[in-house]
């Protein structure tokens, strides 16, 4: 039987992926790339697939891809946060959890290495602290501090994950700095920006004059530069 008018059953483009060429597929081919080379780029990637296969696959079954192989060579998000409370060892950790409705929620962690705890006896009396926002599954804020030695070399300090910058949070994160790092000791000048959360939180622990010094960062190297210019004069 004969009809007239335009076909509408072809698709309009045609696709350069194979359905039956899934995540798991581009895994077996790419998984060295990434395990030498985390950062590699989605198109280098799908170059790799396409000059074995020739076929292009899409973009979300290459991050697919590179989200296993991650996994399966480092561990999962996931996991790595359940693992969390088993950590000891040569590493000072301090663990915050919310206990709702019978289930343990993990909500802050404060981690320092004995290391550096004991390097910060030979270093200059000054702590820069600083926050940055974490991207991916799991939100939340990076709290750090570093120190500087007599060869102007940067000693990572203290680390901490928070669910954001304020009062509560750099408070925590500066009385561990204080106890499980600094110590008893004294004239400590800690250097950050103007943070409303850290000011107040400064305030609250004492971490000021006359014991101890907070100062504000012109450009935070900058500032440690001339005050380690300032001691040698």
């Amino acid at each position: 039987m004969e009809t007239s008018g335009l076909h509408t059953c072809l698709r309009t483009t045609i696709t350069q992926d194979h359905p039956n060429l899934t995540s798991h597929d581009i895994l077996e081919l790419v998984k060295d790339q990434i395990i030498v080379d985390p950062t590699v780029k989605e198109k280098v990637l799908m170059a790799t697939v396409k000059s074995i296969f020739g076929y292009q696959p899409g973009r979300k079954k290459i991050r697919d891809a590179k989200k296993l192989a991650i996994d399966e060579e480092h561990g999962s998000w996931k996991g790595s946060y359940e693992d969390l409370p088993f950590f000891n060892g040569s590493v000072l950790m301090s663990i915050l959890c919310l206990y709702l409705e019978h289930e343990m929620t993990f909500k802050r962690l404060f981690w320092a290495f004995k290391p550096c705890i004991d390097g910060f006896e030979q270093c200059m009396p000054i702590i820069h602290i600083d926050g940055i926002h974490l991207y991916g599954p799991y939100s939340g804020v990076l709290l750090s501090a570093v120190a500087v030695d007599g060869f102007s070399h940067i000693l990572p300090l203290a680390f901490a994950i928070v669910e954001s910058e304020n009062v509560s949070s750099w408070g925590w994160f500066m009385d561990r700095l204080r106890r499980f790092v600094v110590g008893r000791k004294n004239g400590i000048c800690v250097i950050s920006d103007r943070h409303v959360g850290i000011i107040a939180a400064m305030r609250q622990i004492g971490w000021c004059e006359p014991l101890d010094h907070h100062r504000f960062c012109i450009s935070t190297w900058l500032q440690i530069f001339l005050l380690h210019i300032g001691e040698r004069d």
